[in-house]
This record gives C-alpha cells, sequence and structure tokens, in this order.
C-alpha cells in the first residue's frame, strides 16, 4: 500500500514583476531622499537657499532642461538616443526669432512654424532611424550637426533680439510669482505620464525597448513607434525653445554643450536605461528637478564651474551605477 504523503505548503516567493517593481520604488525612494539631504545641506549653508524666491528659480530653471528630457526619455523607452534635441531647439529658437523679428510676423505664426521645424527633424531623425535602421547615436549626431548649422545661417551667426511684445508676453504671466512656463511644463509632464502609462502607445513604446523582436511577433509597429518617439522629441525641443526664447527675450543660436550634458543627464540621473524599456516620465521629473536643485545650491555657495562640471560627472556616473544595479537584481529575481 502506497502512502500518499500531504502536500507540503510553499512558502510565497514574490515574483520577478513584483521584485523588480519593489527595486524600482526603491531607486525612486533613493532619488527622494537624495533631494531631501540636497535641501537640508544647501539650507545649513547658506540662508538664501530656504526661500520661496529661490525655489521659484529652481522651478524656472527646469523648464527648459525639463522639456528637453520628457522627449528624449521616450526616445530612450524605445531602445534609442537622441543627441539632437540641442541644436534642435536653438533652430527652432532662431527660426522663431527671425520671423517674429525679421518678417514682422506676429508670435503666434513664429511659434507655430518653430514647432513645425522641430517636428521635422525629429521626423528626419525618426526615418532614419526607423526606416533605414542606421544607428541613432550616429544618426542624432550628424543632424544635431546640420541643426546648429542651420541655427547659425539663420541667425546670422549671432543672437537675434528685438521681439515683439505679444512674444515676449508668451511667458510674462505670472502666478503665485511662478512664470508661465512653469505651467506648460506641468501640462507637458501630465500628458506624457498619462501617454506612456495608461494608452496602448505608451506599452508598445516600453515593448520596443524592452525586446524589440519579441514586440514585432506581438504585432508592434516598430517603426512607426520609433518615428512617433522622435518626432515627440523634437517637438519638446521646440517647445523649449519658444518659451527659452520669450523668456530671455533673445533668441541664441548655439545652445551649449552643457545643455545637451545636462539633458542627458536628467533621463539617467531619473532611472532610465540606455538600452530601453526601463524609466519613466516621472523619474526625468525628479532627475530634472534634483539636477536643477544641485546646480542652484552650487551657485548659491558660489562654487567655481568647473567644480560644478566635476560634481555633475559624479552625480551621473552614480546614477548609472544606480540603475545598473537595479537593472541587474531585476534580472536574477526574474531568472
Amino acid at each position: 500500500m502506497t502512502t500518499t504523503l500531504p502536500a507540503t505548503a510553499a512558502e510565497p516567493r514574490p515574483t520577478g514583476s513584483r521584485r523588480r517593481l519593489t527595486l524600482s520604488t526603491l531607486r525612486g525612494s533613493t532619488l527622494l531622499l537624495v533631494l531631501a539631504a540636497l535641501v537640508v545641506v544647501f539650507s545649513l549653508q547658506s540662508p538664501l537657499f530656504f526661500t520661496y524666491g529661490n525655489f521659484v528659480s529652481i522651478l524656472q530653471a527646469c523648464v527648459v532642461v525639463g522639456l528637453l528630457a520628457l522627449g528624449l526619455t521616450v526616445v530612450v523607452l524605445t531602445g534609442g538616443i537622441d543627441l539632437s534635441f540641442a541644436s534642435v531647439m536653438a533652430l527652432t529658437s532662431v527660426t522663431a526669432g527671425a520671423i517674429n523679428v525679421s518678417l514682422g510676423m506676429p508670435a503666434v505664426v513664429a511659434v507655430i512654424v518653430a514647432l513645425v521645424v522641430g517636428a521635422a527633424f525629429g521626423a528626419l531623425n525618426g526615418l532614419l532611424v526607423a526606416i533605414t535602421r542606421l544607428q541613432p547615436f550616429v544618426v542624432t549626431l550628424g543632424t544635431y550637426s546640420i541643426a546648429l548649422s542651420l541655427s547659425l545661417a539663420v541667425s546670422g551667426g549671432g543672437p537675434i533680439q528685438g521681439l515683439s511684445e505679444d512674444f515676449t508676453d508668451l511667458t510674462a504671466f505670472r502666478v503665485a510669482g511662478i512664470p508661465t512656463a512653469v505651467f506648460v511644463l506641468a501640462l507637458i509632464v501630465a500628458v506624457l505620464w498619462v501617454a506612456t502609462r495608461k494608452t496602448r502607445w505608451g506599452r508598445f513604446v516600453y515593448a520596443t525597448g524592452g525586446n524589440e523582436s519579441a514586440a514585432r511577433l506581438a504585432g508592434v509597429r516598430i517603426k512607426r513607434i520609433k518615428f512617433s518617439a522622435y518626432v515627440l522629441c523634437g517637438l519638446t525641443a521646440a517647445v523649449a525653445g519658444v518659451l527659452n526664447t520669450s523668456t530671455l527675450q533673445v533668441a541664441q543660436p548655439q545652445p551649449g554643450f552643457n545643455l545637451l550634458l545636462t539633458g542627458v543627464a536628467a533621463v539617467v540621473v531619473g532611472g532610465a536605461s540606455l538600452t530601453g524599456g526601463i524609466g519613466s516620465i516621472g523619474g526625468t521629473v525628479v532627475g530634472v528637478v534634483l539636477l536643477a536643485m544641485l546646480s542652484n545650491g552650487l551657485n548659491v555657495l558660489t562654487v567655481a564651474p568647473f567644480w560644478q562640471n566635476l560634481v555633475l560627472g559624479v552625480v551621473i556616473i552614480g546614477a548609472v551605477l544606480l540603475n545598473e544595479t537595479v537593472r541587474v537584481r531585476s534580472a536574477e529575481s526574474g531568472s
């Protein structure tokens, strides 16, 4: 006679997805703790830091980098990269400025043309990457140079001044001291958060970057998703160019290397993986705020610019190490 042993209840183990969620939450909590630590340290070092006016300045500093980083985040989620966003922003800036000043057109026309130019460059990147399957790094490095050259050609090599009042008024309105541009950024953050988290398009974006072959077999139109991501990045660069021009009341033809570096850094610090499929709009927002606060605090403490760049480099490397640790542990937990 055989005896059937009673089944032993197996101790429940967390699934891979739950483990990844826990690690992702831990990473987000770490960034928030770093933010809180920066506030405490800078507040103790200078009474000028913890003031309402200074926090408004930090928010304003988030606008341009935030818009650029948001568009780049979507591209990175698909497994791509866009290095042209800074020069596209400069091109859209001088394009809007030239139309407004040289041609005497109203601000609304200048803004529409700037958005079209930004979307066109995004479409060019998307076509070259998605259709021809060229390496995104090489493609966007090339379009960075093209956009920068066109920017200098349109502006004549110098800034464009003398913008009309209706153009400068685009960002003149304030609520409780907070400029219009900050609310525009908040609106775009909300739209992209919903689009990436609550729509089929957003799920396809993550699927494309997570496993392109599997996504293709599942029926995802990979080329369309990549194309739309690059167009979006061009549009956010154009919005950044318009808002920056209106705020400064001058169109600058050269964005500066630090803007490119800071935009990429914000995405990486926010937890996005440059291999695709990992990251979030919320994480990028935290990364943007963290870098803006860090830069602001160092300026308040009158730290020399070359030391600020050193700190930025350390932060980028630390963020990459943290992201890689999370990625490896997530893979191990899922195996």
